[in-house]
Order: C-alpha cells, then structure tokens, then sequence
C-alpha cells in the first residue's frame, strides 16, 4: 500500500469521512500485487506486509480505535472455510477447499479457484443451480458460520482478524464499564 492509500484511510477516518466514529473496522483485500501466492508460507509473509501496511495507516488517528479486516485474498475465501453452514442453509454440502485462503485463479474461467468463481460453483451446486450468488446467500451462509472452522481454515489472515477484533470488543467493554462507574 503507498502512502497515497494509507492518507486515504486517514481522509475517511477524519473530519474528511462527513461523520466521524469512535471506533470501527477498516476493509482491505490482501490479493492486489499477485504475491498472494498458494504457499502457505509466502502467503503469510505478503499478508503481514499488507496488514502491516494498513496498521501503520491507521495508527496515524492516534485517537480512534480502529482495526483492519484483511482477507488474505477476498473475502468470499472466508464464506468457503464451514460446510456445516451450507449444510444448514441449502440442505446439501458443496465440495469446499480445504485451504480457502489459498485458492486462487483466472477471474475470467468459472471453473477456475478465482474465490468469486469457486462461491458461484458451490452455491450452484449446494442449491442445485437455483440460486447463483448475493448479498442474502452470503448473509444466510455467515449466520451459520463456525467462528472455530473459519479461524481453523483461515489461519493467515481470518485468525487475525478474530484476535484484533476480539480485542477492540474488550476495549469497548471496559471503556462502558469505566464510564458506568
């Protein structure tokens, strides 16, 4: 990320965004650069250099309290991690990576592992092609989600994400806590 990008996170953060927050979660995909990689190993390496990208940027706001979310490729690889949440929503189990951080491909072949590609495939085939993608598939499959089977499957960079917004939450807590006293 170049400095270009961090200052536009400082813009949205600030008086620039309209409404300023207190706290809250900033977005970025990990994918861009291609250095994303299969290996779990060189995968790893590139997200900690995003992510690291993105803290130093938002860390800027000395006051707010926000963390990053960063897929380590998009985040539908997240909504590939639990069969048990396509289980309970279609009824059927669709074939699911077992890496979903991992998988990557040609945006442009649908049978390719592309994460966009792969969610229409599995969706298509737990639903017997009724149904293709969308908001409320997606928010149907995060209700059922095992947080336990994402950070199982997604150790790069969902796990991440868990720790630092696990302890954003307790922050949060404490802080009403103390004012309540």
């Amino acid at each position: 990320m170049e400095l270009g990008a961090c200052q536009r996170i400082m813009y949205t953060l600030s008086e620039g965004g309209r409404r300023r927050a207190a706290s809250g979660i900033f977005y970025s995909d990990a994918d861009r650069g291609g250095d994303s990689g299969k290996i779990p190993h060189s995968a790893r390496k590139h997200f900690e250099k995003v992510y690291q990208e993105v803290i130093q940027g938002l860390q800027a706001e000395e006051s707010s309290k926000f963390i990053p979310m960063v897929p380590l490729k998009m985040i539908e690889c997240w909504l590939l991690a639990d069969e048990s949440a396509y289980e309970k929503y279609f009824g059927k189990i669709p074939k699911l990576p077992s890496a979903p951080e991992l998988i990557w491909g040609n945006k442009e072949d649908p049978e390719s592992d592309y994460p966009k590609c792969y969610i229409i495939r599995a969706i298509k085939q737990a639903s017997n092609a009724k149904l293709n993608s969308g908001r409320e598939v997606f928010s149907e499959l995060v209700q059922d989600i095992n947080v336990e089977v994402l950070k199982r499957k997604c150790p790069i960079s969902f796990s991440t994400f868990y720790e630092d917004f696990r302890k954003l939450y307790n922050a949060l807590e404490d802080e009403i806590h103390n004012q309540e006293e």
